[in-house]
């Protein structure tokens, strides 16, 4: 495994973790409310799969690229899961299949809160007059989807729970903790391979 190859991946995957690059999310424009980065489960299909805002290498083979060395976290971490939690090849079917149909309801969640942080940055331009009742309008939508995300992950926990028990479930979502910790680290450069495990999680050698 060329690990200089999968630290690459890493660093793509938590910029796709973010919506953008470091330096949009520290500067966002002026009078416009920083984008909030979705939701802290990383699926193996990475949050915003199909999002906007995405900081690729502009051109056909840079998109590739990445799309490469982003399967490759994927998969490795995928094949970490199945050790960890002991799962059959038909559960693994099973948890990729309810990871897609988890994402894609997310992303939608996602693109639609960008949206509407978008329209209250338009609302809140120098020089042009808030409509206080747009603003609130656009604020309790922020709200109800917050309460939308939540209600997404009760549905993905009630998904996982017909094939995985709660040890299971449990030990999912740690995993997932620390692959995304271990992603915000890489976007601060704090990150540092563990000694003999140098990948996200700690993956097999």
């Amino acid at each position: 495994m060329n690990w200089t190859k999968v630290y690459a991946g890493c660093v793509a995957v938590g910029l796709m973790v973010a919506g953008a690059g470091p330096a949009a999310a520290q500067n966002p424009p002026a009078g416009q409310p920083p984008a909030q980065s979705p939701d802290s489960t990383m699926p193996f299909g990475g949050p915003g799969g199909g999002g906007r805002g995405r900081m690729f290498p502009r051109g056909q083979f840079g998109q590739q690229r990445m799309q490469q060395l982003r399967s490759q976290i994927e998969e490795r971490f995928a094949q970490r899961v199945q050790a960890e939690l002991s799962l059959t090849d038909q559960q693994m079917d099973r948890l990729r299949a309810a990871e897609r149909t988890s994402r894609d309801r997310r992303q939608a969640l996602n693109d639609h809160e960008q949206d509407l942080r978008r329209a209250v940055g338009e609302q809140l331009k120098p020089g042009v007059a808030a409509n206080a009742d747009s603003l609130n309008k656009l604020l309790d939508a922020i709200a109800q989807n917050h309460v939308a995300r939540a209600q997404e992950e009760q549905q993905e926990m009630r998904d996982l729970s017909q094939f995985l028990n709660p040890v299971q479930r449990a030990r999912l979502l740690i995993m997932r903790q620390r692959l995304m910790q271990n992603v915000q680290a890489i976007r601060e450069g704090r990150w540092r391979p563990p000694a003999g495990r140098p990948g996200l999680g700690g993956p097999p050698e």
